[in-house]
């Protein structure tokens, strides 16, 4: 196809948006060509791409062009069209043979859309589906949210079309521009967008409903549609631990403790979180409940175990803390641990060495004692006899 060239009642080139013209039931398409090596005719056929739909009466309608005096191959193909024929956008394909001067085949091809509008309206809706709708949001950061837009018409396609994506409560705002320019849908066709977006710092950490207000031009009339999807915003997971509390030393067959307090450094709450010791020897996977965490708060993890009586010498595992957040995300972290079994320290018999000097000792330390409480009761006597004495001549003094 020559697409600069115009000739006959062409009101521009087919660069400049020539579109072949209906009239009645006829269409009648001008086609200037480009010709190297051909000196016999040019043989052109026009195609409707999907058959099933096709507004043309007959498939492969052809016409045959000869070299004009001033050597150019300019072409009027004229092709009947279908009784109730259905407005709409048909991709249509002329197809140009002819043989070189040394008798070979050469082929050539040129696509355009035919424009139906003289016809009956399509039994369908025509409006793009949203689908996939698919982001990753986190509190203070940029994000891509990704969609999928099918044109679903066999007749329509859809043209200048723009896209919005709001956030009602105000915390995930566009990136750049709040209205998204979007490339052209043919019939049938479904692309991929981008939409950029970014999260404010104070956003909360919930489910967002993020409208989506698309607008189009299909079949020459202009159409709007709105749909909204739900999505969460979240925060990256900080759960933290501060210092594990375990002994160095822990005795054989005796009850022994370790203590962690598990802490929730970031904004949204936290559930299920766990603890969970592994000393390989002595316990495994042996797990405490933590539960819920605010945003914000502190709990303590307390496990207690009994080492057994083959549990002598050092021990090491790990303590294991996990939590998730209200969508599922999981967050876990590990902390190396160790202590060493002792036997308990039990007091030795004593000897019959020490058994002896015991008994020895023992009725001495009696007799002593016993001499001693003799003396203080006859102190005690003489001082009440002395008391006595006094307390009887104060008495006849006084008389």
């Amino acid at each position: 196809m020559n697409e600069t060239a115009v000739f006959g009642d062409m009101s521009c080139s087919w660069a400049q948006g020539y579109e072949p013209r209906i009239s009645g039931s006829t269409l009648i398409v001008l086609a200037p060509l480009n010709v190297d090596g051909i000196s016999g005719s040019v043989k052109v056929e026009l195609f409707a791409d999907d058959a099933a739909i096709s507004p043309l009466k007959t498939q492969g309608v052809y016409t045959t062009v000869y070299r004009s005096e001033g050597g150019a191959y300019n072409t009027t193909l004229k092709a009947n069209l279908v009784k109730g024929r259905v407005n709409g956008d048909y991709p249509c394909t002329l197809v140009f043979t002819a043989k070189d001067s040394e008798g070979n085949t050469v082929r050539g091809e040129h696509h355009f859309v035919l424009h139906i509008r003289d016809g009956r309206k399509p039994d369908e809706t025509i409006r793009p589906v949203i689908s996939d709708v698919d982001a990753t949001f986190h509190v203070g950061e940029d994000s891509t949210l990704t969609a999928v837009l099918t044109n679903p018409s066999q007749y329509a396609d859809l043209t200048g079309m723009t896209l919005r994506v709001t956030d009602a409560s105000g915390d995930i705002l566009p990136a750049g521009t709040d209205v998204i320019l979007l490339p052209d849908m043919t019939a049938g066709t479904a692309q991929t967008i981008s939409v950029p977006l970014k999260v404010k710092t104070n956003a909360s950490i919930s489910l967002h409903t993020l409208k989506f207000d698309l607008s189009w031009t299909a079949l020459d009339a202009a159409g709007t549609w709105s749909e909204s999807f739900t999505l969460p915003v979240n925060q990256e997971i900080r759960l933290e631990h501060g210092g594990v509390q375990l002994a160095t030393t822990i005795l054989q067959s005796e009850m022994a403790t370790l203590t962690v307090p598990v802490m929730n450094m970031g904004r949204s709450e936290l559930s299920n979180v766990m603890a969970t010791l592994s000393l390989p020897g002595i316990t495994e996977r042996q797990s405490v409940l933590v539960g819920t965490l605010a945003p914000g708060e502190t709990k303590s993890a307390k496990l207690t175990f009994i080492p057994g009586t083959d549990d002598l010498g050092l021990h090491q595992g790990t303590l294991t803390i996990t939590g998730e957040d209200a969508y599922g995300n999981t967050a876990s972290m590990t902390v190396q641990v160790e202590t060493t079994v002792e036997e308990p320290v039990v007091v030795a018999a004593s000897s019959e060495g020490s058994q002896e000097v015991e008994t020895r000792t023992f009725p001495w330390l009696v007799i002593a004692l016993g001499a001693g409480c003799g003396v203080l009761l006859l102190v005690c006597i003489i001082q009440g006899s002395v008391l006595r004495k006094k307390i009887r001549k104060l008495e006849e003094d006084k008389l």
